[in-house]
């Protein structure tokens, strides 16, 4: 005779791991497998959303900066990247920097960087570069802007440390997102796996009464599944004589 005091519960718990592990394994990879391409498009999208900007405040900066050089050009250049929070650059003929918001008094040439060739020829360039302290990563952009037979540079820059905390905190949201998206995958497969296991349960408890020549109940399909067809099956019983 089966013992039916332990046998049952055993069989239960190895149904439930079988149901279970499978399930939360697959979401698992899912999980590892999307998680760094997902950061890596969100702090694309960061970044390009930071260019759109930037490129939005460059022409912003050139239409309120005079085309007078001296004084009054290096004073709204500072007041100007006070208000805005960046560093404002002001490039003339040859590269010769015309205003620099963060040094004052220059006069070096910067033709040679990557932005301001991209700009003299297209119109518009940006770049990102280590110039920060301690290799810090700043975004470049700069617009070509032309006046009277003149033509100037005007590039703003500001650190990508800002693009990345907003990168980060809205990784940690879609990844917070898919931890709970888990649980409560793993909670539906817990309910869905206690209510097979239910029923087959009474599906062995059935054979059981069968195996020891006892009157087994009636087996009542609850769903029209499978199992549901064989409770059926199983539940036919020969006419009364």
């Amino acid at each position: 005779m089966l013992d039916t005091s332990s046998t049952p519960t055993r069989w239960s718990r190895r149904l439930a791991l079988q149901f279970l592990v499978p399930a939360l394994a697959a979401l698992a990879g899912a999980l590892v497998v999307a998680a760094p391409w997902l950061w890596t498009r969100l702090e694309r999208q960061e970044i390009d959303t930071l260019r759109d900007r930037l490129t939005t405040e460059a022409t912003l900066v050139g239409d309120a900066v005079p085309w007078a050089e001296g004084a009054p050009l290096q004073d709204t250049c500072a007041s100007l990247s006070t208000d805005l929070g960046l560093r404002v650059t002001i490039i003339g003929t040859g590269g010769l920097v015309l205003c620099d918001s963060a040094r004052a008094g220059t006069t070096a040439r910067i033709e040679d960087q990557s932005e301001v060739r991209e700009a003299l020829a297209a119109g518009r360039g940006y770049a990102v570069r280590a110039d920060g302290p301690e290799g810090e990563r700043v975004m470049y952009v700069a617009v070509r802007q032309a006046r009277d037979g003149a033509t100037r540079i005007v590039r703003v820059a500001v650190p990508l440390r800002s693009a990345g905390a907003a990168a980060a905190q809205t990784r940690w949201l879609f990844l917070s997102a898919l931890l709970l998206g888990l649980l409560l995958a793993a909670g539906t497969a817990l309910l869905l796996a206690r209510r097979l296991m239910r029923r087959l349960q009474r599906l062995v408890g059935f054979a059981e009464k069968l195996a020891v020549g006892e009157s087994p109940p009636y087996l009542a399909p609850e769903q029209p599944d499978d199992v549901g067809k064989l409770e059926a099956q199983l539940d036919q019983r020969p006419p009364a004589r």
